[in-house]
């Protein structure tokens, strides 16, 4: 028989520790001060829910960001730099997909209620990118 073994999720410094020691042995450095910050917000969001694993978390995190980091057309082998980008993802108001629905939007005769709502959206959407970025928390969407 197996019992459950619970065990402690780690807190703001240990992640923190994690996060840096791991990046620091990969080579890989930041180019924002911000960036682990961001990594341990995001990751504390998830404590407590089952089946978050800590220091797996934080393994799966760098692994998804150094991999978004080496396919930048102008990453640099020698650099290894982690982007803001690469962790959270580009800002939504620079967004060439999201533009590009948003003119074809834009193009439509008679949806100036639609039109207007969606430019809201999106402008709450990267307040709300800087706000975390920043360390506050986000505005509400509705």
């Amino acid at each position: 028989r197996f019992q459950e073994v619970f065990f402690e999720d780690f807190d703001e410094a240990e992640l923190t520790e994690i996060w840096t020691s791991l990046r620091a042995e990969r080579g890989w450095r930041e180019e924002d001060d911000r960036l682990t910050s961001v990594v341990v917000r995001r990751l504390l969001k998830q404590a407590g829910r089952k089946g978050f694993g800590n220091a797996r978390e934080v393994r799966k995190r760098l692994d998804c960001a150094t991999a978004s980091a080496m396919s930048r057309p102008d990453f640099e082998p020698t650099e290894m730099v982690l982007r803001i980008v690469d962790v959270v993802g580009e800002d939504p108001r620079s967004n060439a997909k999201l533009q590009r629905i948003k003119a074809e939007i834009d193009r439509k005769i008679g949806w100036g209620r639609i039109k207007k709502a969606v430019e809201e959206l999106i402008a709450l959407c990267g307040t709300n990118y800087a706000r975390e970025l920043d360390g506050q928390p986000p505005l509400p969407v509705f």
